[in-house]
């Protein structure tokens, strides 16, 4: 079972929605509103109860679980302010003065401009990475073979303490040792989109890859910190798999590994899924563990012309996103706002994907706008919503 309960978040609490309001509007005649869009910054109790509120109102559960075992949980609609909320000299302080590890400032470039992003339609996420026995089921169903596979170069694996690509390796032998429950990994965005196509047609629901938007509004679940549980890069031992001292330890070459967290999380590779507690929305490893594939083409000044509504990404390109970290990533490669990208064929060890349902319909129910019926009207100082570069106030 993928669900634990949720870890509460010591922020200040911003009222989402009223109860007894919202049973007097479904029970008025004519159309029905849903409730409003959750406000970031939120706290966990803002999260658990903007889920219990949309969930009664789209008459869907809360978390459910697939044929595949794959378990979900609602995520309602939102609005955040999306991007980096230090300043790039900010994070390369801290990382200098933590890890002693020389950050370069462009680095973080495409994390820029912030701006304010709506999500507004309700989605279901898995909780969890999808595991290697939930892929298994995919692959036995339709006989399908990865790029990996397929192509003749192989995947990634580990040994001896070095990575090395080799036809011998896939998401069926990775270089270290794999449960059931372990995320799979060695899969490219094609594989990912393959899986979300097969699950589509066999659950008859609507599967697809998470839009980077989408993402990082998920893994915030109310926050504006570097990390959801918080802005201290040594919090994610209790959270997340990251490089940490146990893994510089055996990877001592690596170039990873001097930004690696000095505190122990328990893992070197990668760990089973759900081994560590969920953000407020009862989300697993969004930091850490295995990359995330998402459904955008990759362009590294997009925040520059996003719009403010649902965004999805540009049009063309010749990457795809790739968010959250892994179990061989840094504290700085992790962060909320972190971007990653790389071409459809990638794979490797440390990468895999999670993904959403979004056939959410509630018929006859118009959503109540947070502002208004102009979703771009007043987001900021922008008429797509921007934001001022940010004040760099994240905390050391």
């Amino acid at each position: 079972m993928c669900f634990i309960s949720s870890i509460g978040q010591p922020r200040h609490l911003r009222q989402v929605v009223i109860g007894a309001v919202f049973l007097i509007l479904l029970g008025m005649e004519g159309p029905q509103q849903l409730p409003g869009r959750l406000m970031s910054p939120f706290n966990a109790a803002a999260a658990k109860n903007g889920q219990d509120i949309w969930a009664k109102a789209i008459g869907l559960p809360r978390e459910f679980r697939n044929k595949n075992g794959m378990d979900f949980v609602l995520i309602p609609p939102g609005e955040f302010v999306m991007g980096n909320s230090c300043s790039k000299e900010r994070e390369v302080h801290l990382f200098w003065k933590k890890y002693s590890f020389p950050l370069n400032p462009q680095s973080f470039n495409r994390e820029y401009p912030r701006h304010r992003v709506q999500i507004t339609k309700p989605f279901y996420m898995s909780a969890c990475d999808v595991t290697v026995d939930q892929f298994r089921q995919f692959v036995k169903s339709t006989g399908y073979r990865t790029d990996a596979e397929k192509d003749g170069k192989g995947g990634w694996g580990d040994e001896n303490k070095k990575s090395m690509q080799d036809p011998k390796y896939s998401w069926r032998r990775v270089g270290f040792e794999q449960t059931a429950n372990s995320p799979v990994v060695n899969v490219t965005w094609n594989d990912a989109v393959a899986f979300c196509e097969w699950l589509s047609r066999r659950e008859k629901m609507k599967y697809r890859l998470p839009t980077e938007a989408e993402w990082e509004y998920a893994c915030r679940a109310g926050t504006d910190t570097r990390y959801w549980c918080g802005d201290d890069p040594e919090l994610l031992a209790f959270v997340a798999n990251v490089a940490d001292a146990a893994w510089a330890t055996a990877f001592p070459d690596w170039k990873q590994s001097r930004t690696a967290i000095h505190a122990f999380d328990g893992y070197i590779f990668t760990s089973p899924v759900a081994a560590f507690p969920p953000n407020p929305f009862g989300l697993h490893d969004m930091h850490g563990n295995v990359l995330q594939w998402c459904a955008d083409w990759y362009s590294k000044d997009y925040y520059g012309k996003s719009p403010g509504v649902d965004p999805q990404g540009p049009a063309v390109g010749t990457s795809r996103v790739l968010r959250g970290g892994s179990w061989m990533d840094g504290a700085s490669i992790v962060r909320s706002s972190a971007r990653q990208e790389d071409a459809p064929e990638f794979r490797n060890n440390a990468t895999g994907f999670r993904v959403v349902r979004t056939d959410l319909k509630p018929t006859g129910l118009k959503i109540k706008s947070s502002r208004n019926n102009d979703p771009d009207e007043g987001c900021g100082e922008e008429e797509r919503g921007r934001l001022p570069p940010s004040n760099g106030e994240c905390k050391d």
